[in-house]
């Protein structure tokens, strides 16, 4: 019955066109260690109130709690898959309030890339050439219909500024979470060249470890996850590496390349495991290898454990049509090292 009732409300709010194509300016009424949501942000936060009043208190890490990790939609003008971006964009939201109703989760976290705003090939980017943020579109579209609180942050084809990005979506560009006795560090590694003249697909910054430092230094006793759109390790610092290492640090979890690899580190970084997240736009995978889905994560005080979840799907490339069926593709446990040391 909800999946009914969503399907006519996004149909409903997409033909009525509510949002202009130009428009910037989001009612956002930020949050800060709200009492109500699961969830807290320290430097910026936007569930809306019907979302916040889906999340119970869990700040303790004493039973299993499991959030979303989804990256690499790409709401744009071209079809995936034999499918319209409006279709998939749809498929998307109610994929994941059936996954919410059997499988609750606290919290999406996504990871960047909802668009080609900002893009140096093809019809290039939609924001300096048409005006048009699909950024946006997708957040007032779409998200709003997602059956908790979200959170966003840019990757590479969101090259607005510090200021335009907030006004779009109502989050810094970079903040952390608290989530099941989690810090979770929402990290903007795409901050090399932000408003740029021309189009590009974003000049990649290093991680900022004295940020990430400061705050561990303020929840000393919080184990540690790293997600960023994309960890770029060749153009990573020394002290990047030394805070991988750190016995705090449990995973890291990216987008940007849209595979589904679990990569384990070298001991360097203390074998720790970069999750990449898949995708819902198109794979750099066999599409059975990596269909559309997102990594759901279980987090409790002796650790995390990720799955890769894909939703039913058809999926067509050239002649061949894939028919993908719901379920876990793969699920990897990860020790929380605050417990082992």
């Amino acid at each position: 019955m909800r999946r009914a009732i969503l399907l006519i409300l996004i149909c409903l709010l997409l033909g009525s066109c509510l949002v202009s194509c130009g428009q910037t300016g989001k009612d956002t009424d930020t949050v800060t260690e709200t009492e109500s949501a699961s969830a807290t942000v320290e430097e910026t936060e936007k569930p809306t109130e019907s979302q916040t009043e889906k999340a119970s208190e869990t700040e303790s890490a004493s039973k299993e709690v499991s959030i979303v990790f989804m990256t690499d939609i790409h709401y744009c003008h071209i079809n995936w898959y034999g499918m319209s971006p409006e279709d998939r964009m749809t498929k998307m939201v109610l994929d994941l309030n059936d996954y919410y109703d059997s499988n609750p989760f606290e919290a999406i976290l996504f990871l960047g890339d909802y668009s080609l705003d900002f893009w140096e090939t093809g019809i290039y980017g939609s924001w300096r050439h048409q005006g048009k943020s699909y950024t946006l579109l997708v957040e007032d579209n779409y998200l709003d219909y997602l059956p908790t609180p979200y959170f966003m942050i840019p990757g590479n084809h969101e090259q607005y500024g510090h200021e335009l990005w907030e006004e779009i979506t109502g989050f810094k560009r970079q903040f952390y979470v608290k989530i099941g006795g989690y810090l979770i560090f929402m990290l903007d590694n795409f901050a090399g060249e932000l408003d740029p003249d021309e189009d590009i697909h974003g000049v990649y910054s290093p991680t900022d470890v004295a940020y990430v430092r400061s705050i561990m230094a303020e929840n000393p006793d919080m184990p540690v996850l790293l997600a960023a759109h994309y960890f770029d390790l060749s153009k990573e610092t020394e002290e990047f590496k030394e805070l991988v290492k750190d016995d705090h640090v449990v995973a890291l979890f990216c987008g940007h390349d849209h595979v589904t690899t679990v990569e384990k580190l070298s001991s360097a970084y203390n074998g720790k495991i970069i999750f990449h997240c898949g995708q819902y736009s198109y794979t750099n995978q066999n599409i059975n290898a990596n269909p559309w889905g997102w990594r759901t994560v279980h987090l409790s005080e002796d650790g995390i454990r990720v799955e890769y979840y894909a939703p039913e799907s058809v999926m067509v490339s050239g002649t061949t049509k894939y028919e993908i069926s719901a379920g876990v593709k793969m699920t990897t446990t990860v020790k929380n090292p605050l417990k082992e040391s």
